[in-house]
């Protein structure tokens, strides 16, 4: 499933890993350790895994599994590679007790490699603000779509 928006395009983030899902509004005034205090557009994307957490459950408890990928771009040309890419990978019970078992990283746009990997750090310390959603930002789902979770 896919929500159209002046920003959803159809180019695949990584190919054969997720699936287009989620459009993401300008933010105005970033604070996430991604933003760096830039203006960004870009896609989310999550996993088959992570649809139904995502799109349909009010208080989402993401599955073992979950990949959701954050591009990053300043511009809302769809020409334009991402800067880098934000991704949450949903491990084993246990892996990261203080973050309900998520593993933060950063790539680089071309998805070529990994610049930071974290359990905790910045990363954690900016989703703990969403520890009721599972640790994952939802304020760029669309209000249709906020507006149907269960």
């Amino acid at each position: 499933m896919r929500i159209e928006s002046p920003l959803s395009y159809s180019r695949p983030v990584i190919p054969g890993l997720v699936n287009p899902a989620l459009p993401l509004r300008p933010k105005r005034n970033p604070r996430h350790l991604h933003e760096r205090g830039a203006s960004s557009f870009g896609v989310v994307y999550v996993n088959d895994i992570a649809r139904r957490a995502m799109m349909e459950m009010r208080q989402p408890e993401f599955p073992v599994g979950s990949v959701i990928v954050r591009e990053k771009m300043l511009s809302r040309d769809e020409a334009q590679e991402p800067q880098m890419l934000a991704v949450m990978v949903k491990r084993e019970r246990g892996f990261n007790k203080r973050a309900n078992d998520w593993e933060f990283l950063l790539l680089d746009g071309r998805a070529s490699a990994v610049t930071l990997r974290q359990k905790t750090g910045d990363c954690r310390s900016c989703h703990l603000s969403e520890k009721k959603n599972d640790f994952v930002f939802r304020t760029y789902l669309p209000e249709s779509v906020r507006g149907k979770l269960q």
